[in-house]
């Protein structure tokens, strides 16, 4: 298992230390910009240019919410707040959280990583669990395996779901402390052997 460890935060961390953070052998972050298509993270302007100036390699992720808004309109709204914040730089990442919503969502789920990737000319994550990929329809679509996964799982190495070969990043705890984060964090192993491999998932150099 790769050695390359990242967190993700929200609004739930508060004001992030990414200094202490980085000091602490953490190589990357991901955190939430926003949600559906009104809720914009009130820390995530501060995250994004926290983790630059801390040397991290860093993503944005949008928690979808697929029953109450087009899959354009979802994506439109996250990038640009995301281009408020400061943009893209070469190696950033985007993950779409999907976590919620009924019924099969794997057509609302392509469209909106399809609008993304045409904005930005490169494939967002996905971001789920099995135990909502399997009920929703995102474990049948081998369109929707050209997107690397970011993939929920607490325990054991998880095995990826049908489609996907590996996963890019796997999130194995809710629970993890870590120096300059306040409370507890989500922590991720990336399946790579470097950050710079994790980097090529994001936007082009």
């Amino acid at each position: 298992m790769s050695l390359v460890v990242g967190v993700d935060v929200s609004n739930w961390q508060g004001t992030v230390n990414w200094q202490q953070v980085a000091a602490s052998g953490v190589q990357f972050g991901i955190c939430k910009s926003t949600e559906g298509v009104t809720y914009r993270d009130p820390y995530f302007r501060q995250n994004w240019s926290g983790m630059a100036a801390a040397g991290i390699a860093r993503g944005s992720y949008h928690f979808a919410q697929p029953d109450l808004n087009s899959p354009e309109a979802e994506a439109h709204f996250w990038l640009e707040h995301l281009e408020l914040a400061g943009g893209l730089a070469p190696g950033d990442l985007l993950a779409l959280d999907l976590e919620t919503g009924y019924g099969d969502v794997s057509d609302w789920t392509l469209r909106c990583l399809g609008a993304v990737a045409a904005l930005v000319g490169f494939k967002p994550l996905v971001y789920s669990g099995r135990w909502y990929m399997d009920d929703h329809g995102l474990t049948h679509d081998e369109e929707l395996a050209t997107h690397g996964l970011w993939l929920a799982s607490y325990g054991t190495v998880p095995e990826p779901p049908p489609f996907w070969d590996f996963y890019a990043i796997w999130q194995f705890t809710c629970e993890g402390r870590v120096p300059g984060v306040a409370g507890p964090c989500d922590m991720n192993l990336a399946n790579v052997e470097t950050i710079e491999q994790l980097k090529r998932y994001g936007l082009p150099g």
